[in-house]
């Protein structure tokens, strides 16, 4: 399925070799939040999350920011309820037919608020020229993947097939590159915001 994402949606920026396309994962249910993660808005910046995670990509030098989720303006799920997996893939497929120069995406959830740009330029400068998945070690997100077909072929029979639907299975699928997170970064940086509770002491 290809979806119109508008005129914000531009020409991917060339990171040395790499021209990188960053992915927002947006489309999930929020169950434990209790409503919708993307449009909590953060007080010290006026921007609900999923503006604040866009925003992030852009300051990391990413001209064409997607967003994966079920609003009009975003890729919605080709196969629906699949979780991070389920936007990975048709986000991937979107760019495939859409952004014919692109070699990668960078993808993050739009519930990690604290994580920075330098960080996810730590991230991508491992990542330039890499044929595998790259991400941080015991955390599935962020991650870099490069638009191999080998690696939409196990998205989309994963998908297909059903069963547990994990990005770890899918490291371990394509061999993934782990690299150690950044020294000196605050321990809370990497948090998911996933209970009101979180968010409340988060957005005081």
């Amino acid at each position: 399925m290809v979806v119109d994402c508008g005129s914000n949606y531009s020409t991917p920026v060339t990171l040395g070799n790499t021209q990188v396309v960053g992915l927002v994962l947006a489309g999930g249910q929020s169950l434990r939040m209790g409503q919708d993660k993307s449009k909590l808005r953060l007080n010290y910046k006026g921007v609900s999350l999923l503006e604040h995670a866009k925003q992030l990509l852009q300051e990391t030098g990413l001209n064409s920011v997607l967003v994966s989720g079920s609003e009009l303006d975003q890729i919605p799920d080709i196969f629906p309820n699949s979780g991070p997996l389920g936007g990975i893939h048709a986000a991937f497929s979107y760019v495939r037919n859409n952004y014919p120069h692109a070699t990668g995406l960078l993808v993050i959830p739009v519930d990690m608020p604290n994580l920075t740009s330098d960080t996810l330029t730590t991230l991508l400068k491992t990542a330039s020229g890499a044929n595998t998945v790259v991400h941080f070690k015991d955390l599935n997100l962020p991650m870099y993947i490069p638009l191999q077909r080998t690696i939409f072929d196990y998205l989309e029979g994963a998908l297909v097939d059903g069963g547990v639907l994990s990005l770890y299975r899918l490291f371990a699928a394509v061999l993934a590159k782990t690299i150690p997170v950044p020294s000196g970064i605050s321990h809370r940086e990497l948090d998911n915001i996933n209970y009101p509770a979180q968010w409340n002491d988060l957005n005081q």
